[in-house]
């Protein structure tokens, strides 16, 4: 109903209960309050496609890089946005290409290097044969510059080792008796720890079994036994022990196969123990063997993790060097 004033004015009337929810009844406000959240979710999860996977997908790509995969990128579908997140990704993938080029760069010419160095050296090796046929050289003097020339020798072919191994290259995969392999190793090692002076002893346990390429496998374990022995005082003992640890009952992990090296030698100071396994390390001791060619362990080390594991160093109490390489065992189930 309506009434009009003396002015003219028109007042409408509603008659209303004396008590009233604005809110309705209690579906009323259920199906308020899950619309709100229909709609919050809605939002979150677009502003999660939006930000949230680019992101990710950058986070994975650096991790990647970091863990020594030269091929990591972004993907094409995040490079191409127009925004800010888009340009950083286009110059993650720019810094990439340029660091992979220099890898590359730097390993091509360390392999043309070796490769250019090894002909000079056949042709003074058989210069020196023959001035000591003619006696143009003492017996002391061509034993001297052979020993040089050998030692060049092992220089490049240590180079042209490390610079073959590629992170991006897998290694072949087979199944490795890691067992086996150290005790063949020490087979052939102890002429050269006889002639030192020290001895070698195998503690392995049976069955310790890797998927991995046995050659460099090898080539690493042979590299740190050498090392141990090269430093081993005289009348003592290089220690080898291998052992399977079993992975944790929650994990889907079979476990790892751990070999501890261990001399008696000087050992390094604490401060170099993880220098030790860069190329060329020079660690702050007098005690550096004439015979070392620097690249010994980092060959080791990218062995190592070429092949999923890890490789440590660390000082054994009374006096010496333990070094320790960690694999991952082999699922034979």
């Amino acid at each position: 109903p309506q009434i009009i004033g003396p002015d003219g004015a028109r007042y409408a009337f509603l008659v209303l209960p004396e008590s009233i929810s604005p809110w309705g009844s209690a579906a009323t406000i259920i199906g308020v309050l899950f619309a709100a959240l229909l709609v919050v979710a809605t939002v979150a999860w677009l502003i999660a496609r939006t930000f949230s996977r680019p992101i990710s997908e950058l986070q994975l790509a650096v991790e990647e890089l970091t863990r020594g995969d030269p091929h990591a990128r972004v993907p094409d579908s995040i490079t191409e946005r127009g925004d800010e997140l888009g340009a950083l990704a286009a110059g993650f993938n720019l810094m990439a290409d340029k660091l992979t080029g220099l890898i590359e760069g730097r390993e091509s010419l360390l392999r043309e290097m070796s490769h250019e160095l090894r002909s000079p050296l056949a042709r003074l090796h058989a210069a020196v044969a023959l001035a000591g046929q003619r006696n143009s050289l003492s017996p002391m003097e061509c034993e001297r510059i052979e020993q040089e020339i050998n030692r060049m020798n092992r220089v490049i072919g240590e180079i042209m080792s490390y610079s073959s191994l590629d992170a991006a290259v897998a290694p072949k995969r087979r199944l490795v008796r890691i067992d086996r392999l150290l005790a063949s190793l020490v087979g052939v090692e102890e002429i050269e720890a006889t002639n030192s002076g020290c001895r070698i002893e195998l503690q392995a346990d049976t069955d310790l079994t890797v998927a991995g390429d046995p050659e460099l496998l090898n080539s690493a374990f042979e590299n740190i036994l050498r090392n141990a022995i090269r430093y081993a005082p005289q009348d003592t003992v290089v220690d080898i022990v291998a052992r399977h640890v079993p992975g944790s009952a929650d994990s889907a992990r079979v476990g790892n196969i751990v070999v501890d090296i261990c001399d008696r030698g000087p050992g390094v100071p604490a401060r170099d123990l993880e220098r030790i396994f860069e190329p060329y390390a020079r660690v702050s001791t007098g005690n550096h063997s004439p015979d070392s060619t620097g690249l010994g362990l980092a060959i080791v080390k990218r062995v190592i993790e070429q092949h999923g594991g890890s490789v440590r160093a660390r000082l054994r109490k009374g006096g010496g060097l333990i070094v320790t390489v960690q694999l991952l065992a082999a699922d034979l189930s």
